[in-house]
């Protein structure tokens, strides 16, 4: 049902004055409220995602362990490992420090990956609902619950590539330092 949903809040609305270029990729000019108005079923499928990995259980392997770091970060105020991404260690302490219960925290990761994929394909609106239909239903899911920061920074990868394809080759490099 929510993979459902997470489709019909993607799909494009019937434009009556569809070109013949329809189905090719768009650019985001028109007014604020146009733009309102075709981000607002964006965001409501990366609140899908994000609610649903934030309310899973024991999905995968490696749920355990993000939950044994979670109370490692509250207690501790540390991480028992030190190999962690700096990005992903400070964004932990923020939520530790808020007290945040851990479905919160797990679904910001879920809603950050959602949201990096679906502004990379913003511009091509017609692939958006088979990408909300393969990650609820998919293998993606599942992998994205356990590789939480490795698919953070896949899915910043992908939405950096305009940058590459337009030769804007030193942004590109400096977010690919920053990941």
């Amino acid at each position: 049902l929510l993979a459902a949903l997470g489709v019909a809040a993607c799909r494009p609305a019937p434009d009556a004055n569809a070109s013949p270029s329809a189905g090719r990729p768009t650019t985001q000019k028109g007014n604020a409220t146009e733009r309102l108005r075709a981000a607002l079923p964006l965001a409501a499928a990366v609140a899908v995602v994000a609610i649903v990995a934030g309310l899973r259980y024991h999905t995968g392997y490696d749920h355990e362990m993000y939950l044994s770091q979670d109370w490692q970060m509250r207690l501790y105020g540390e991480f028992s490992r030190t190999d962690y991404e700096p990005g992903f260690v400070w964004i932990s302490r923020l939520f530790a420090a808020a007290g945040a219960h851990y479905t919160v925290y797990f679904g910001f990761w879920a809603a950050l990956q959602a949201g990096l994929l679906f502004f990379a394909l913003r511009n091509h609106r017609h692939l958006l609902p088979w990408l909300g239909l393969n990650l609820m239903l998919g293998l993606y899911f599942v992998a994205w619950c356990n590789s939480i920061r490795q698919v953070v920074a896949e899915c910043a990868l992908v939405a950096m590539l305009p940058l590459a394809v337009e030769r804007r080759l030193w942004p590109y490099m400096l977010l690919t330092l920053l990941l």
